[in-house]
């Protein structure tokens, strides 16, 4: 059973999980005596076609200005405007400028462009195939600075239950510091950071190095400061911890040792500068 008013559908089957819902909440408390059982549920039915079919701000919003005539509101204040050759505009609801490219079989196609609000300054730029991004993307901040480069493919991905937008990067990606250097560098394989990953201070030095394996730390990860030197050391196996772990001073001493097996801790060794002796303290 569904009712139909104003071009809008409501499935009573949705109805009755907001019925429920509103009940476990306690919405009801106060009506207990009418909204019971069948029958309240039944109340509640034309309480709900009643709203929905007499408010229009909840089935359709005016059209702003600055929106082609003939777009179709979607919903959280945005529209959509299908126009010739399969062009789809999708706009916010002050009439900027969204997003734009072409639609095929109900898919994303060819080149396309988001902007944002505020600047109308590109958001992000690049292309899609059958629906999912395809090649290099660029991701722009709201100055118009190149911030965030990633690499898609079509195949393989991982499929995500609401969006096509993500699960199928494949690849180089790079993110940037505000004045263009780069802050990292790694690689995606089916959506999951894979291989080696380095990030940079904003000096140029190296800040850190790992490896990971479908997201998960593998291998050995090491941190510098900014001047260079190792700063601490660390050592995994598919995310988990395991051999030694070294922390040292800004000039390169080493101040705290330990070792791990499968995230457990399994020795350590403390040493300490102190007027420059040396105290090391174990503990099993």
């Amino acid at each position: 059973m569904k009712f139909k008013l104003q071009q809008k559908s409501f499935d009573s089957k949705k109805a009755k999980k907001v019925y429920e819902y509103m009940k476990k909440l306690g919405f009801f408390l106060p009506f207990r005596k009418t909204f019971q059982g069948s029958t309240g549920i039944i109340l509640f039915f034309i309480f709900w076609v009643t709203l929905m079919g007499n408010c229009s701000r909840l089935t359709e919003a005016p059209l702003p200005s600055g929106i082609p005539e003939g777009a179709k509101y979607l919903s959280k204040g945005l529209w959509y405007y299908y126009g010739p050759n399969g062009e789809l505009t999708l706009h916010y609801k002050n009439g900027a400028l969204l997003g734009k490219g072409k639609i095929q079989n109900e898919l994303k196609t060819g080149i396309w462009e988001t902007y944002i609000a505020d600047t109308g300054s590109t958001a992000s730029l690049g292309s899609y195939q059958n629906g999912w991004r395809d090649g290099i993307w660029k991701y722009y901040d709201s100055e118009g600075r190149l911030y965030l480069l990633i690499t898609y493919a079509p195949e393989p991905k991982r499929n995500f239950f609401i969006t096509k937008d993500y699960g199928n990067e494949n690849g180089l990606y790079e993110r940037y510091y505000p004045d263009g250097s780069l802050e990292e560098r790694g690689s995606f394989y089916s959506g999951y950071f894979n291989g080696k990953i380095t990030r940079y201070h904003p000096n140029g030095n190296i800040a850190v190095q790992g490896n990971y394996l479908l997201d998960l730390m593998d291998g050995k990860w090491i941190y510098y400061f900014p001047d260079g030197k190792i700063e601490r050391e660390e050592n995994y196996s598919k995310g988990k911890k395991n051999g030694i772990f070294r922390n040292f001073h800004p000039d390169g001493t080493l101040y705290h040792e330990t070792t791990f097996k499968n995230n457990i801790e399994i020795g350590t060794k403390v040493i300490q500068r102190n007027d420059r002796k040396i105290f090391i303290k174990k503990q099993n």
